[in-house]
């Protein structure tokens, strides 16, 4: 009997009607932790102070794009709070259809970094890759990095999924400073 109730109960609470999924929030962070608080906060203008050895010279982007992954780790990205947690379906459907996208200096890739949360979904992408990827893309991998060329440049995140879609964006400066 105890166990008819508590299916019934089960059963009920699943077919309540809940309140639409909304998002009640998108912010530009850089580093966000496990339960989707932002810890690093992007504003809608950075520049990413990059200080290097001065032993250290880039001989083209590929190896400033490798250092800027590998050792300084600059990860803009974004967080979307909702109004609720995702119910069982609503996070399925988040698993199989939710995507970010970003857009810089006239290149597009897809975003590496996605965690989908309770209520809440993270998405970030290293910005040596964002480099790299554009400078291949226009075969310039290998020349010289000469930073004014691309920037100051927009930096846009595009993310949809069969329940909402939408996007956020920066403006992202790069500042390369050796040291002795």
């Amino acid at each position: 009997m105890k166990f008819i109730i508590f299916l019934l109960s089960i059963i009920f609470l699943a077919n309540c009607e809940r309140e639409p999924l909304k998002i009640t929030k998108v912010e530009l962070c850089g580093y966000f932790t496990s339960n989707g608080e932002c810890k690093e906060s992007l504003p809608e203008n950075v520049t990413y102070e990059i200080k290097v050895p001065f032993a250290k010279r880039f001989e083209n982007w590929n190896s400033l794009a490798n250092y800027m992954y590998f050792k300084s780790k600059q990860t803009p990205g974004f967080v979307i709070h909702f109004n609720r947690k995702f119910s069982i379906q609503e996070r399925e459907i988040l698993k199989k259809t939710y995507k970010s996208y970003y857009e810089f200096a006239g290149s597009t890739g897809e975003v590496e970094g996605e965690e989908i949360g309770e209520n809440w979904i993270g998405s970030f992408q290293y910005m040596g890759s964002i480099i790299k990827d554009r400078q291949r893309e226009r075969n310039e991998g290998k020349t010289y990095p000469l930073i004014n060329s691309i920037f100051p440049s927009k930096l846009l995140f595009k993310y949809s999924s069969e329940l909402f879609d939408g996007d956020i964006k920066t403006q992202v400066n790069l500042n390369v400073q050796y040291e002795y």
